[in-house]
């Protein structure tokens, strides 16, 4: 097959094409002394992080390693290998606990040569700022006994990354090659990236706010009467409690190069008002919720098209009728500036089914971009819930789509 020389510097330039079998070594990186274009407003220089993958690559084929590295493939991560450093370098009865974190505490005070940083300043870089993101290597390596490959990322969005092979003897090749997510999806690879931390909220019962390891008690998980039906008529709900759920999605493609990751926000946004004596409506206001908040999406299940979990019980806990409409802003992680969407939503004040009022509200989601904005009018919503569209259905759901994602709705009600 083809394959290209890409050079490391402030562009990567193609040289050549040449034919090679698949033994044949991996496209190399020639580094030269301008500055790369991918160091920029990096917490850590390039050439440094260079170091820490390199001092990484010494030990991550133990297979005590190894087996920690799979062990971070977890549901919160959609099962793909994501671990902060600043929780590897953590400590339990003044021990590091992480078996990662403790050898590379030890190399880095030992043997970090090419470390311009103090070994406390560039360990606390890490911890403040880097992960070790690993996509394919859970699902597609966890039983494969190969050398993995080190590689580190300071930001862009080229979807090519330098590494560097290793060897089940701790020995480097000390070549630096190119990796992008055709590579990582045949070899198994981990990477070094920065990553910006954030608390990522849980959707809000009518009773409780369910946390980690802390669910819900029984009385806010809600069960579909018998009988509850599809296709439903708005207009014979009455006061019984709507509420809308999102079950599945898929992400039709991966939204940015390699090695960077699908991180997604959903907001779904709606109206409230009040009435004063004289029955008139005052104080609107906008009610958003917001489901998503970086959720990742593993890289392995974009390209296998799976279709995941959104991991909320429910996105709406009572849709009501004056709520003529419900909006649902999209975004994902991409560039250093905030994504501020602003939306205006339709409300029925006079609860005849029409919309005659509308609020403001505006979203807000860090470093990212809007994939879509989109209305869901309540009746015909609800109306189509089991109607098959353009994109037909999904486990009896009509499912929608919009920019790169797919999803059903559901409802119960009670």
């Amino acid at each position: 097959m083809e394959r290209m020389i890409k050079v490391i510097s402030s562009v990567i330039v193609i040289l050549c094409l040449f034919s090679c079998e698949s033994n044949v070594e991996p496209e190399v990186f020639w580094e030269d002394e301008s500055k790369s274009e991918i160091t920029v407003n990096a917490l850590i220089a390039d050439d440094e992080l260079k170091e820490v993958a390199k001092l990484i690559g010494t030990f991550v084929n133990n297979p005590e390693v190894k087996r920690e590295l799979i062990s971070y493939a977890t549901e919160k991560s959609d099962f793909e290998v994501f671990q902060p450093f600043a929780t590897m370098f953590g400590e339990e009865n003044g021990k590091t606990s992480s078996v990662i974190g403790s050898l590379l505490r030890e190399k880095l005070q030992r043997e970090c040569s090419g470390c311009r940083t103090s070994t406390q300043e560039l360990e606390n870089l890490l911890k403040e700022g880097y992960v070790i993101s690993a996509p394919y290597l859970a699902e597609d390596f966890a039983h494969v006994d190969e050398p993995i490959t080190v590689s580190w990322y300071n930001g862009g969005e080229e979807g090519v990354t330098p590494g560097i092979l290793t060897s089940k003897n701790g020995r480097l090749n000390n070549s630096v090659i190119a990796v992008d997510d055709e590579y990582a999806s045949q070899n198994p690879t981990i990477v070094i990236i920065p990553w910006d931390p954030v608390c990522v909220p849980y959707p809000t019962c009518q009773t409780c706010t369910p946390t980690p390891g802390r669910p819900c008690p029984e009385l806010c998980r809600y069960s579909c009467p018998p009988g509850n039906g599809r296709d439903i008529d708005c207009r014979t709900i009455g006061d019984a409690t709507l509420q809308l759920k999102l079950p599945e999605f898929r992400l039709k493609d991966n939204l940015r190069g390699w090695p960077n990751g699908n991180y997604l926000y959903l907001h779904v946004v709606g109206g409230e008002f009040s009435r004063n004596s004289q029955g008139e409506v005052i104080n609107t206001s906008p009610q958003i919720n917001t489901i998503w908040n970086k959720k990742l999406v593993s890289r392995k299940n974009v390209r296998d098209k799976k279709w995941v979990s959104s991991g909320a019980s429910f996105i709406w806990s009572n849709w009501k009728q004056s709520q003529h409409e419900l909006r649902f802003v999209v975004d994902y992680t991409k560039g250093s500036r905030d994504q501020k969407t602003t939306v205006k939503v339709k409300m029925d004040a006079n609860g005849n089914f029409d919309a005659d009022s509308e609020v403001e509200a505006t979203t807000v989601s860090k470093n990212a971009r809007n994939m879509f904005t989109v209305g869901f009018d309540r009746c015909s919503t609800l109306a189509s819930i089991e109607s098959s569209g353009d994109q037909g259905k999904r486990n009896g759901l009509r499912i929608h789509y919009f920019g790169e994602l797919m999803f059903t709705l559901d409802t119960e009600i009670y």
